[in-house]
């Protein structure tokens, strides 16, 4: 009995949603944190989450729409990757759980800093491109409307 309800609590953890946590902001054109000892400390808690479940995350950059599209791709790519690094830096968990990915200017409304952030995107890996990850994060974030 006592083994049932172990294998019990294990299948819930493992069902558990995703969790959510604050984006990393950046100053414009920049790779370095807009604020860097509150960004260091959301890069901490996203590689304590990867140490303790078992979740992977794709680190998705973005950028506002101030100059080149093609260069905001390449700089929300940078962040993804500079942010990534970090995280691989601090867990111990196999670098192949942390993926990037860049949507660059995709979603900004206007040239705020709101843009300029790269997201965390935790899931339970059934076999998902980091691009199905972050279509179905956008999908629910809709759903949810914000």
């Amino acid at each position: 009995m006592r083994w049932f309800l172990l294998v019990m609590i294990g299948c819930a953890k493992a069902d558990a949603p995703p969790p959510l946590i604050k984006p990393v902001f950046f100053e414009s054109g920049q790779v370095e944190f807009a604020t860097p000892a509150e960004d260091k400390a959301v890069v901490e808690r996203a590689a304590n989450i990867l140490d303790t479940t078992n979740f992977s995350v794709v680190v998705c950059g973005l950028a506002d729409r101030e100059g080149d599209a093609a260069a905001n791709k390449v700089l929300a790519q940078q962040r993804a990757e500079h942010v990534a690094q970090m995280l691989r830096a601090k867990t111990k968990v196999d670098a192949s759980r942390i993926k990037v990915f860049a949507l660059g200017e995709a979603l900004a409304d206007s040239a705020t800093q709101g843009e300029r952030k790269v997201e965390f995107l935790f899931y339970n890996d059934k076999g998902q491109t980091p691009a199905q990850v972050v279509e179905n994060a956008r999908a629910l974030k809709d759903d949810r409307g914000k």
